[in-house]
């Protein structure tokens, strides 16, 4: 996954979803499985763990947890996968109960409902948590 274009297109959900599609429909070619998405969804938390550092918290992980989920959902959708890996359950985290946030949702209609009980937004977690460890080329 494109990590810099997932996160570029979240605040654009029609564009979000025609682009989360279109990588579903290139990852079959590579061979990408639907049991891939869970350990890739949680090899991406780690390594933003890792390269966050004291930057990770609970609200960060579960922005980033939700928005895997969803474009995950939108990937598989667009590789035709009869039925959708199961995400959430697969990739699990404490902290959503404990963080003071509403995570996005991000569906496979590609709306994306915010309801703002902090200063950031989920969607702001994740540009800014994204900024801090982006790769200077992109």
């Amino acid at each position: 996954m494109r990590s810099a274009i997932v996160v570029e297109n979240l605040r654009h959900p029609g564009v979000l979803k025609g682009v989360a599609e279109a990588l579903g429909a290139r990852h079959v070619n590579y061979g990408v499985l639907q049991q891939h998405y869970p350990a890739v969804g949680k090899a991406l938390l780690e390594t933003l763990k890792q390269y966050l550092q004291e930057n990770w918290n609970p609200e960060v992980k579960v922005a980033w947890v939700y928005a895997y989920r969803g474009v995950a959902k939108l990937m598989l959708k667009g590789a035709n996968y009869q039925s959708l890996a199961d995400i959430d359950g697969e990739i699990e985290t404490q902290e959503e109960e404990e963080a003071e946030i509403i995570p996005p949702k991000i569906n496979i209609n590609s709306e994306i409902g915010i309801t703002k009980y902090q200063v950031d937004s989920p969607i702001e977690i994740i540009e800014n948590s994204f900024e801090k460890i982006k790769p200077c080329g992109e």
